[in-house]
C-alpha cells in the first residue's frame, strides 16, 4: 500500500465504502496522529521524513514472510530530536501492524491461512482438439479449441476461482467450504460441487452457462440503470441461461439434449401398465428434473409404455400423439396442451 493507495482508502472511509477492515485501519491511523504532540518541521524536512517512511512500509509490506521476521525497520531519525519524527515513526509502525494483521489476520471460525508460493497458470487450447485440464482441487476441465483459462495453482484462500474466455465443461470436486467460481467478466457462475458447461467467446455477444449435475448459481449484469447491479439465477441440471452482453438481458430455457440425472437402473425400472397420463408425466419429470405442465382432468387417459429409451423429446411425441396432445418448450419448463382423452393406449 503506497501514499497513493492510502489517499484513496482515506477518500473511501470519508464517503462510508470501506470495508470494516479497512476502517479499522483508518481509525487506527487517526488515533495515533490524534494522539501524538506533533512540532512543526520545514517543508522539505517533512517531504524527506514522508518520502523514507512511505519507502519502509512498502518494502515491509512486499516483502516475503521470512524477510520480514529478519528485516529491522529503520525509521529516520534526526538530530533536531523532534516529537514529529516520534509520531511519524508510531504511525508507520501501526500501519505496518494493520496491514499486516488485515493481510494475513481474519481467521474466520479457526480457519488458518498458510502462505504458499502461487503460480498464475494461463492455459491455451490452440489445437481443434478438446484439451483435458486438471486443477489444483483436482476438479477437471474439457477446454474447447480456441479457449483460455486462467487459475492460481494452488487456489487462494477460501474460494477457487478461474477465468474463461473461450468454452470449457467444468466437472468439480465438491468442497461445501470453498465455492469454484468461474470468471467470464460479464458472468459469474458459482457452485460447490456439479458439472456445467460455460461459453463465452469474446467475441460473442452470448454467454451460456448449461448444467449438466448439481446446482449453479449465476450472477449476470443487469442495465446500468438497474437498482441492483447484478441478478442471481439458480439453475438445476438440464437447465441453462442465455445472457446478452449487449442487452444486458438472460433468457432461461432447457438444455438442447437433457439427459437422465438418476441412474440408469432407475430408469429401466419405470414401466407402466395402464397408468394414469399423470403418473407417466411425474416419472419424466423425476428423470429430467424438468417440470411439466398439463390439464389432468383433461388428460385422464391411461396409457402402457416404459420411460426408457430414446430422449425425452421421443417419449413426448409418442405420448402426444396418443392423447391427441401438442407440447412446446417454455423457458425451463414444458406446456402440454391439447383436446384431451379418456381412453387406454399401449405404446412401445
Amino acid at each position: 500500500m503506497d501514499r497513493k493507495e492510502f489517499q484513496k482508502l482515506l477518500r473511501r472511509y470519508r464517503k462510508g465504502l470501506c470495508t470494516p477492515q479497512e476502517e479499522a485501519l483508518v481509525e487506527v491511523w487517526f488515533k495515533s496522529m490524534e494522539s501524538a504532540e506533533v512540532d512543526p518541521l520545514n517543508p522539505s524536512e517533512k517531504a524527506k521524513i514522508k518520502e523514507t517512511t512511505w519507502s519502509k512500509v512498502y518494502d515491509y509490506i512486499t516483502d516475503s514472510k521470512e524477510e520480514r521476521l529478519t528485516r529491522r525497520i529503520m525509521l529516520p531519525t534526526m538530530e533536531s530530536g523532534y516529537r514529529t519524527i516520534s509520531a511519524i515513526a508510531a504511525t508507520v509502525l501501526l500501519l505496518i501492524l494493520s496491514f499486516v494483521f488485515l493481510t494475513t489476520g481474519f481467521k474466520k471460525h479457526g480457519e488458518q491461512h498458510a502462505e504458499l508460493h502461487v503460480i498464475k497458470r494461463n492455459i491455451f487450447n490452440n489445437t481443434d482438439k478438446i484439451m483435458k485440464v486438471y486443477l489444483p482441487d483436482s476438479s477437471v476441465v474439457l477446454l474447447q479449441p480456441k479457449s483460455t483459462i486462467a487459475f492460481s495453482n494452488p487456489f487462494r484462500n477460501s474460494q477457487r476461482i478461474v477465468v474463461l474466455e473461450g468454452e470449457a465443461f467444468f466437472s468439480i470436486s465438491r468442497d461445501t467450504l470453498r465455492p469454484f467460481l468461474v470468471n467470464t467478466n460479464e458472468v459469474v457462475t458459482k457452485v460447490l460441487g456439479t458439472s456445467f458447461n460455460v461459453s463465452a467467446f469474446l467475441n460473442d455477444d452470448n454467454v451460456t452457462v448449461a448444467v449438466k449435475t448439481g446446482k449453479v448459481s449465476v450472477l449476470t449484469r443487469k442495465d446500468k440503470h438497474a437498482v441492483e447491479p447484478y441478478q442471481e439465477t439458480i439453475l438445476t441440471p438440464n437447465q441453462k441461461i442465455t445472457y446478452s452482453k449487449s442487452k444486458k438481458i438472460m433468457s432461461r430455457a432447457i438444455i438442447d439434449e437433457p439427459l437422465p440425472i438418476v441412474s440408469a437402473e432407475v430408469v429401466k425400472r419405470m414401466h407402466f401398465e395402464a397408468a394414469p397420463v399423470k403418473k407417466i408425466f411425474e416419472a419424466l419429470e423425476q428423470v429430467y428434473g424438468i417440470d411439466i405442465e398439463f390439464d389432468e382432468h383433461r388428460f385422464s387417459c391411461s396409457l402402457t409404455t416404459s420411460i426408457a429409451g430414446g430422449s425425452i423429446y421421443n417419449r413426448l411425441d409418442m405420448i402426444c400423439k396418443a392423447i391427441n396432445a401438442q407440447y412446446v418448450v417454455h423457458e425451463d419448463r414444458i406446456v402440454i396442451t391439447g383436446s384431451g382423452c379418456t381412453h387406454s393406449t399401449n405404446l412401445p
